[in-house]
């Protein structure tokens, strides 16, 4: 990171985007805020504020942009556009609008940042999306098919760019009537709206913009953006509004999510020997259950199994996770640790052997960190073997 990070905004004009511009300066950082007009631009002047104009749908545009703001330490693409029409009648320039803003829009401005990302092994990206992915409602199927898109886009992305320490996370906020949402919605859909469904388009719309009920307000968006950011051991989806969160009440919405904590913490914990990792994914209370006694089972002996026992005993140790599956808060791994054995290993001096110890084990994660761990491993046939050599 540089003495002062950087974070680069889309779609600042209003809104979420706005909204999470104006914080990151409150907590002292550059800002780039991005937006299709910046002579509208109302965030208040700092010397750590960049305005630049961006049309994340123009590739020379982004161009543009990405060489304008420098360096910068985290993405969020925030900038979209709403559509809140029945799909009959809507007119097929409307729906690609849509898509090559919320969706295309998103992964050209997620590639243009990830040389710089993984060169320096570090950067965040973060993609706003919507509740509307977890709970479907009418008259939105282009928005939500190009926001759910940006979801599983997402997920697999987390997944590809962990290996370069790139943390990808996702925000997803809730009806927000105080945005510009609606009127947005309005414009696009135009007058191209078959009449029969006009009633029920007015319900609809009075249900959007009615604030009786639990919302999202913007600084909601932008809390949820800056754990997202600032956080390592924030979850990978994070709910913004009160609508949101009850949404998500009690569960843990993505899977992929849970098990990126897991590989991380198999490959920043076990295989690199973070201790800073460590500290970020392990709960206070964590409890491995696969301790010989109650006096060992606290967190700090399983680091010590990691420091003192695997890796002087292991060269190049390298962990392989073969299979992930979740069930409720619980992840279940099956993963080979192996290297070359080049120190006492539970008594069995070095032998320059390659060996490989087979684990399985199940963590349970709690707002991502662990909290509880079970497993059972080959590590006593491994130092068997050692021993007849």
């Amino acid at each position: 990171m540089t003495p002062v990070s950087t974070v680069l905004i889309t779609g600042c004009s209003s809104g979420f985007g706005f909204e999470t511009a104006r914080l990151f300066l409150e907590r002292g950082w550059r800002v780039v805020a991005t937006m299709r007009t910046p002579d509208d631009c109302r965030l208040p002047q700092a010397e750590r504020l960049c305005v630049l104009p961006l049309d994340v749908t123009d590739p020379e545009s982004i161009q543009r942009c990405i060489e304008a703001a420098g360096q910068i330490d985290a993405l969020v693409n925030n900038a979209g556009v709403g559509l809140l029409a029945p799909l009959e009648g809507s007119a097929s320039a409307r729906i690609r609008q849509v898509f090559e803003t919320n969706t295309l829009g998103t992964i050209a401005m997620t590639q243009a940042v990830l040389p710089q990302f993984r060169q320096r092994r570090a950067g965040v990206v973060v993609n706003v999306t919507s509740s509307v992915t977890l709970k479907s409602l009418p008259l939105l199927s282009v928005y939500t098919g190009s926001k759910a898109a940006v979801n599983a886009f997402t997920e697999s992305l987390a997944l590809e760019l962990a290996p370069f320490d790139i943390r990808v996370r996702l925000v997803l906020p809730g009806r927000s009537p105080e945005t510009s949402f609606g009127a947005n919605a309005r414009r696009l859909m135009g007058e191209s709206m078959n009449e029969a469904y006009a009633d029920f388009w007015q319900r609809v719309l009075a249900g959007v913009q009615n604030s009786d009920t639990p919302v999202t307000n913007a600084r909601d968006v932008a809390e949820a953006v800056w754990r997202a950011v600032t956080d390592p051991a924030a979850p990978f989806a994070l709910p913004a509004g009160a609508d949101a969160l009850a949404l998500t009440a009690g569960t843990e919405r993505n899977d992929e999510g849970m098990k990126a904590v897991v590989a991380r913490f198999n490959r920043e914990v076990i295989q690199d020997g973070n201790r800073e990792a460590f500290e970020a994914l392990m709960a206070p209370d964590f409890v491995n259950w696969s301790a010989p006694s109650e006096a060992l089972r606290g967190p700090e002996t399983m680091w010590r199994t990691f420091a003192t026992v695997l890796r002087p005993a292991i060269e190049a140790l390298q962990v392989h996770i073969h299979e992930q599956l979740c069930e409720g808060d619980k992840v279940i791994t099956r993963k080979t640790i192996s290297g070359k054995h080049i120190g006492s290993l539970l008594g069995v001096e070095a032998t320059g052997r390659d060996i490989a110890i087979d684990v399985i084990d199940v963590v349970r994660l709690r707002d991502g960190r662990y909290v509880e761990h079970w497993g059972v491993n080959t590590l006593a046939g491994v130092v068997a073997q050692l021993r007849q050599q």
